[in-house]
């Protein structure tokens, strides 16, 4: 099964007027409010911050919410990890990011508490505020994905490691997820 959204499942979720605009321009008029738009349509015309969006606030059926969010998720643990070298060349002896990153996706898989999490952000956080402004970004993208602050962590994780190669690098990644996920779901159905 392919995740969708449709047009009235984004207004019902509250979504941006000039984006949901966009989005509806760039679909064309043969689109009617139920039309099933695939989420990949979405990542290709309006990109990564309002595909993750829409999966952050569950602007898709509800049958594919709990799958989406967490391929949504993995997918911003993936943009944190990508730039995780620039911070470790920065900083070679902290590991509090990469542990950062590993407790998060331990939690995704629940294998790792809420608390052991936040208190490995904790420590993500602090250590960014005495980081260089590059080397912040990337440290922020592993804090970031742990408060499910994803558009936040796209933007930091594409900063720190050259915005377009990033994005580009980004759109595939989470291309990747989302696909992963729907062929999960075509299995468990």
């Amino acid at each position: 099964m392919k995740f969708y959204t449709t047009l009235k499942l984004l207004r019902k979720a509250g979504a941006c007027t000039n984006r949901y605009l966009y989005l509806k321009q760039a679909l064309g008029s043969g689109f009617t409010d139920n039309s099933r738009i695939p989420i990949e349509t979405v990542l290709e015309h309006n990109g990564i911050s309002d595909t993750l969006w829409l999966i952050f606030n569950k602007a898709v059926p509800k049958t594919q919410q709990d799958k989406l969010l967490l391929a949504g998720k993995f997918a911003v643990c993936d943009f944190a990890a990508h730039v995780l070298k620039i911070y470790e060349k920065q900083y070679p002896q902290d590991k509090q990011v990469r542990n950062c990153i590993r407790k998060n996706r331990l939690f995704l898989c629940g294998k790792c508490s809420r608390q052991d999490l936040i208190k490995a952000a904790d420590a993500v956080y602090a250590a960014a505020a005495d980081a260089a402004y590059a080397t912040v970004k990337a440290a922020y993208a592993a804090y970031a994905t742990v408060n499910a602050d994803a558009y936040a962590a796209a933007y930091a994780a594409a900063y720190a490691a050259g915005k377009e190669k990033e994005i580009k690098w980004q759109k595939k990644q989470l291309l990747k997820r989302i696909k992963e996920a729907e062929s999960e779901s075509n299995t468990t159905l």
